[in-house]
């Protein structure tokens, strides 16, 4: 049997939180560097107090690594997940299958989700199951943290289910602070909280206190017009909601804020004057606060040309 230290690892941190409790595993049959489609060697199953715990193997170095050892595992980590429990015979595959898929993302863009990250996943949790959660959070799992392997250190990211409005939050705020909010135990059939006035209220207080950590801002697409001796940007209806988020968020603390299409890329930028230029690949548009407050207060979801007084040649064209 081939060497595995850092599954050997794995195994001991598991063994510290469960003792000598044998997990339910989902093994992959065909290993993915051997032309089977699914990355990781499998996920290992715990049940704890009221809930499921999923841990995946194979996105840190599991076997002999035969150069010197990296400061990091592998891809640096593990998935961790946790399902509240139905109360059925055993767990289900479908956070495995979660695992699996979200793997695949990262062998294949070379990119780790890291702490604090989210990632809308245009469709259920569960696949084929009417839950309101379609996106995911990543934060440190706290019982199991980072741990060094005789392969390089590994941190365990878990993963928590969120809705579109927790989503939000999570942009035009913090995802740690959001998450405090939010149970850490996945249950795919709860309420959102975005329908929680109070959960509102403490977003948008947090918003105003502390900014938004998104930096960027992908659309599908997006437009520049001159007109009139004004700089038009076209934006599509469903950019505004996050707009009217990020801009006070971003530029009202100091920080810019970038907007990404496929053809073009703009950078608000925040400043004591309004003003635009551009280079060959970026528009730079400068915004005071007072700027960025007034336009995210008057963006619409509707068609047509929003503007303001304090930027009187800027012009938002929604439709």
């Amino acid at each position: 049997m081939q060497p595995a230290p850092g599954w050997d690892a794995l195994d001991e941190a598991l063994r510290g939180l469960y003792g000598d409790q044998q997990p339910v595993q989902f093994h992959t049959t065909v290993r993915y560097i051997e032309g089977g489609p699914d990355p990781l060697d499998g996920v290992s199953v715990y049940r704890a107090d009221g809930h499921w715990h999923y841990v995946s193997y194979g996105l840190s170095e599991l076997y002999d690594v035969p150069h010197e050892v990296p400061e990091w595992s592998g891809f640096g980590l593990e998935l961790s997940f946790r399902l509240v429990d139905g109360g059925k015979d055993g767990p289900p595959r479908w956070p495995a299958d979660l695992m699996q898929h979200l793997a695949r993302s990262v062998f294949e863009s070379g990119k780790s989700p890291g702490e604090n990250d989210c990632l809308d996943l245009n469709g259920p949790l569960r696949a084929g199951f009417p839950t309101r959660l379609t996106a995911v959070a990543f934060r440190l799992d706290l019982r199991l943290r980072t741990l060094r392997t005789p392969n390089g250190k590994v941190s365990f990211v878990e993963l928590v289910g969120l809705t579109p409005a927790e989503l939000a939050a999570c942009k035009c705020w913090r995802t740690d602070r959001v998450l405090e909010l939010l149970p850490h135990v996945t249950d795919p059939e709860r309420a959102c909280r975005g329908d929680d006035d109070d959960f509102v209220q403490a977003v948008r207080a947090g918003s105003e206190r502390e900014g938004a950590q998104t930096k960027w801002l992908y659309l599908d697409e997006m437009a520049i017009e001159a007109e009139g001796g004004s700089l038009v940007l076209c934006v599509g209806t469903s950019a505004v909601s996050e707009l009217q988020a990020l801009l006070p968020g971003r530029l009202c603390h100091n920080r810019p804020l970038g907007v990404q299409s496929p053809q073009m890329s703009w950078t608000f930028l925040p400043d004591e004057e309004v003003g635009f230029h551009a280079d060959d690949e970026t528009l730079f548009v400068a915004l005071t606060p007072e700027a960025a407050r007034s336009l995210a207060g008057a963006l619409r979801d509707e068609a047509g040309d929003y503007r303001v007084a304090e930027a009187p040649n800027l012009v938002f064209r929604v439709g």
